[in-house]
């Protein structure tokens, strides 16, 4: 038998994280893993996930959702030459300043 106690609660950044998969659930495929960077290949660090959609959206190209830790969520838009990303860590001031309002 199941007690309420055998269920942990979702931390803060599972939350929001579970509220981004919902609203951007057309474009989000999840990875096993961050993707490799090859050699000769550019990552931009987007300041927030917003700008990240946008990338998503101009290019036309799906965003990879990657939970690389429990403190740490990253989100790429692959380019042929250039990696956009987007890192959430589970830091309340980075929750706060950088995430957008979903």
């Amino acid at each position: 038998m199941f007690t309420e106690n055998d269920y942990s609660k979702p931390t803060e950044i599972e939350k929001q994280i579970q509220k981004i998969k919902k609203k951007y659930s057309e474009w989000i495929i999840e990875a096993d893993q961050p993707p490799k960077v090859p050699a000769g290949v550019e990552t931009i660090k987007t300041k927030s996930l917003e700008d990240l959609v946008k990338t998503s959206e101009e290019l036309g190209k799906p965003i990879v959702y990657s939970k690389v830790s429990e403190e740490t969520h990253e989100f790429y838009v692959l380019d042929e030459n250039i990696h956009y990303k987007y890192k959430l860590t589970n830091n309340r001031k980075n929750l706060e300043n950088k995430l957008f309002r979903i």
